[in-house]
């Protein structure tokens, strides 16, 4: 296992996702996928660990585009996207179903992991989150 931490970019998908954004013109088109991947998911279906942390960062991102950063340090680089995905509702809305099944330990691989950890900061970032996509 590479990164993980119980931040949305502390951990190998997110890195995954944050390159790919660095190298493309569509930001919005990458993140809608990342959260479609897990948020239109058929219900019952398990979410692996590397989509689940693409979806919980691709989440983040949607948050702090709409002006409602968390904690979680953002690169600056990452920061210049966010004018480009501007306030979306329908990223806000799909960016809330995905981070429900993230956190969700009966679907997701990574809530799986936090829980059998013992470490409540995973759930605690995840109902942050959550929150902040609430209009």
């Amino acid at each position: 296992m590479g990164a993980w931490g119980s931040g949305p970019f502390d951990n190998d998908g997110a890195g995954d996702l944050l390159a790919d954004l660095g190298t493309t013109r569509t930001p919005a088109a990458k993140l809608r996928k990342a959260l479609r991947t897990v948020g239109a998911a058929p219900a019952g279906a398990y979410i692996d660990v590397d989509d689940g942390q693409a979806a919980w960062a691709a989440a983040e991102l949607v948050a702090c585009a709409l002006g409602r950063p968390g904690g979680a340090p953002l690169d600056p680089a990452y920061a210049l996207l966010l004018p480009r995905l501007g306030a979306d509702d329908d990223l806000r809305i799909l960016a809330a179903r995905a981070v429900s099944r993230v956190g969700d330990a009966e679907g997701s691989e990574v809530a799986e992991l936090w829980q059998e950890a013992g470490d409540p900061a995973f759930e605690e970032n995840i109902c942050d989150l959550l929150l902040r996509l609430t209009p």
